[in-house]
């Protein structure tokens, strides 16, 4: 066994390099801050009760000179730098009645009064999904955001206590029957618009809300979303050391559809360093007989890589030299075979297959804080231990709410080292734009894959999947 410390892996943004995203957007500004094709100026269509667009036009007034931070830790939670054209960002945000629907309080309190939770929550969706229409099909706003008045978010949410929605990662695949969800629903319904939707409670929108992050914390997360779904470019990239590989990362996640007949995969398809993706519909998934693990058969291997490829090719109009494939359950033959095939016929140079699962075992350190993230124990030639959270020496302290629990990382087929494909998880765990978290559990490739799970399940027979994560996250 050996331990080994891995880098903090850096972000680029417009001006330089920096470990954390908002310490990068407020020094450096925005990735693509340059670019002719960017907005200054990005409208919102805002979809909810009179109070709830009101509380989003406050948001805006309250954010967009910037929001000072009341954390005792400057580094872990610094003042938001607003929403303007000099600075940051480089965009305002924009709304008023004309990009406005609102829903009135007696058509929520109909809702609510439904008996049966499937219906409420359907009721609800297409409570929203009326108004959506109406803005898509006239107005057509740069995103939508949903605004969910409390008393209706308490009746249609899941009864379910669990952590935070980044510490989730499927093992295998989801086997018991869940309920019908709000903000996939409404997100599925929603793709045939083409335009993202972000959904919010109306508490959230508060400057002085009680029993949430932060203000500025807030600030960060909701613009950051807001402003990525706008355009549709990462607001910051990975730094690559070695540019002369161009890389793109494929993930794949199982899951059951609604009725629980079959089990499919669904790809995060494809991310590369800018965080350009194709998100494509999965194949059928099989089951092994031993430990129920899911797996693709060879010729559904190879289909979904090849259309992949294809699908990247056509929307960046570039073919990556190395592809490396996540999933969260191990690669079996015939599935490396068929990734193999997939990928010589593309002539991609370099093909890794990883699988990244949670792990069993623990690091200690004598210290008061849990292990550094990055802290990495290499177990033999192709399995790993590694910790996407712990504590950080930027921040002089462990962020997180909970005891940190690492990824294992294991390598079926690799042209490179156990140490990079490690780093390079580490490295996706900070490419989530929905939010601005330097450390989030997972990387991005099966993160976004269980989310757009999530939505397409609701999809019908022959619904083609919006190619961008924006309408997912």
């Amino acid at each position: 066994m050996n331990l080994i410390e891995l880098k903090e892996p850096r972000l680029e943004f417009a001006e330089g390099k920096h470990l954390c995203p908002r310490h990068g957007i407020a020094e450096y500004s925005v990735y693509d801050s340059g670019l002719e094709t960017r907005p200054e100026k990005i409208v919102v269509g805002v979809v909810g009760t009179e109070d709830g667009i009101e509380r989003f036009a406050a948001f805006i007034r309250w954010t967009a000179g910037g929001v000072e931070s009341d954390s005792p830790n400057q580094r872990l939670y610094p003042a938001f730098c607003g929403m303007s054209k000099n600075q940051g960002f480089h965009s305002v945000f924009s709304t008023g009645s004309d990009v406005q629907q609102i829903i009135p309080g007696t058509e929520i309190r109909t809702v609510k009064s439904i008996q049966s939770y499937t219906d409420r929550v359907s009721s609800a969706v297409n409570l929203y999904l009326e108004r959506i229409d109406f803005l898509c099909s006239f107005k057509r706003p740069d995103v939508v955001l949903c605004v969910l008045p409390e008393d209706l978010y308490t009746s249609i949410r899941h009864n379910v206590e669990t952590k935070g929605d980044d510490e989730k990662l499927e093992q295998q695949y989801e086997t018991t029957t869940r309920h019908i969800d709000f903000r996939a629903l409404l997100k599925a319904k929603a793709l045939r618009y083409n335009v993202p939707l972000q959904v919010i409670r109306a508490d959230n929108l508060l400057k002085e809300a009680k029993n949430v992050q932060n203000a500025a914390t807030r600030a960060w997360n909701l613009c950051t979303a807001l402003y990525f779904k706008s355009n549709m470019t990462a607001p910051w990239k990975l730094f690559s050391p070695d540019p002369s590989y161009p890389t793109c990362f494929l993930g794949i996640s199982f899951f059951k559809s609604l009725d629980g007949s079959t089990l499919d995969s669904s790809t995060a398809q494809i991310f590369d360093e800018l965080g350009k993706s194709v998100i494509l519909r999965g194949r059928p998934a099989a089951i092994t007989k031993e430990d129920r693990a899911p797996y693709l058969k060879e010729r559904d291997a190879y289909d979904l890589l090849r259309d992949g490829l294809q699908a990247y090719r056509t929307a960046v109009r570039n073919t990556p030299s190395r592809l490396v494939v996540h999933k969260t359950s191990r690669f079996l033959p015939e599935e490396v075979s068929g990734f193999e095939q997939a990928a010589s016929e593309d002539s991609i140079e370099m093909l890794d297959l990883v699988s990244v699962s949670n792990s069993r075992i623990r690091l200690y350190r004598e210290h008061l804080y849990p292990p550094i993230r990055g802290s990495m124990l290499q177990l033999g030639e192709e399995t790993a231990v590694l910790y996407t959270r712990g504590s950080v020496p930027f921040f002089r302290t462990y962020p997180g709410p909970y005891v940190p629990e690492p990824l294992e990382i294991s390598v079926f087929r690799s042209d490179r080292s156990l140490k990079t494909i490690c780093s390079e998880v580490l490295g996706l765990t900070k490419m989530n734009w929905n939010n601005t978290q330097f450390d989030n559990k997972n990387p991005i490739t099966l993160g976004c894959a269980r989310r757009v799970g999530e939505v397409i399940k609701y999809l019908d027979d022959g619904e083609n999947p919006q190619p961008s994560y924006a309408f997912y996250m």
